[in-house]
């Protein structure tokens, strides 16, 4: 209540003081229901210390008439442009050969085999994790609410068109808070920590080039609707979803550092 007897200009103060504390406190309330994390771009898909690691390696014993497996020229008599990868496989590579294939992929062009952690094309930008006591259809569990905000902004070297504004990207995603979304949460935070989520390309719903899209990894994006609306109940997307991340190289569950502890 208002103090009738205190003036207008401090009834106002009073009344700003307290509508400011009372957000500040909605404030500090809300942090604690949420995770961010954040992305950063990369501008390079190799990492200085992943090829640091592979021209490090030793050069196993090869005949200089042997092919490179990726542009099937000999090898050469200069080992010192040569290298292998920490794989079972013994193939020799010219090291601008290989150079260029780890950059658009993170595994050995001849067994597959994963020689650097995976490292995706997405645009910066920034993941919040949320609860809400709302149901996925079909789960009597409250809902995981993933918010992702991808930053517009100028693309890089691996994009389609280096230096060409792209757009940015707002979506939401739903997973079940059970065990089995908690495991997933973790993959999916994994990915989007390796710029695994989103890339930059042809949008297939407006047709408009130049635009954040969704990359490889399935979003239910509606807490129902079933599949037609990329909502629940769908008892294939578990499966499918942790089947799209293992091919893109994320590690299990169990085999990611560090918790995310959300309080409702």
């Amino acid at each position: 209540m208002v103090n009738r007897f205190l003036g207008q200009d401090e009834t106002r103060a009073m009344i700003h003081n307290h509508l400011s504390n009372e957000s500040s406190t909605q404030r500090q309330h809300n942090s604690r229901k949420q995770v961010l994390r954040m992305y950063n771009a990369q501008d390079h898909l190799t990492d200085r210390s992943s090829m640091d690691k592979i021209c490090s390696l030793p050069i196993r014993k090869y005949h200089y008439k042997h092919e490179c497996p990726i542009c099937l020229d000999e090898l050469g008599s200069n080992p010192s442009i040569l290298r292998s990868l920490p794989c079972a496989c013994v193939h020799i590579f010219h090291q601008e050969c290989i150079q260029k294939s780890l950059e658009s992929s993170p595994r050995c062009p001849t067994c597959q085999a994963w020689v650097r952690k995976p490292q995706g094309k997405s645009p910066s930008g920034t993941m919040r994790i949320t609860i809400i006591p709302d149901k996925c259809s079909g789960y009597s569990e409250d809902t995981i609410v993933i918010q992702y905000q991808i930053n517009s902004g100028f693309q890089k070297s691996y994009h389609p068109n280096p230096d060409v504004l792209h757009s940015g990207k707002n979506a939401t995603a739903y997973v079940p808070n059970n065990d089995d979304g908690k495991k997933l949460l973790k993959r999916l935070k994994y990915a989007f920590e390796h710029g695994l989520t989103f890339t930059v390309g042809t949008s297939m719903t407006t047709g408009l080039h130049n635009q954040c899209t969704w990359a490889s990894i399935h979003h239910k994006t509606s807490l129902t609707g079933g599949t037609e609306k990329h909502g629940y109940p769908d008892v294939s997307y578990f499966l499918n979803c942790n089947e799209e991340l293992d091919v893109l190289g994320v590690p299990p569950a169990d085999d990611i550092h560090g918790r995310i502890d959300l309080i409702r």
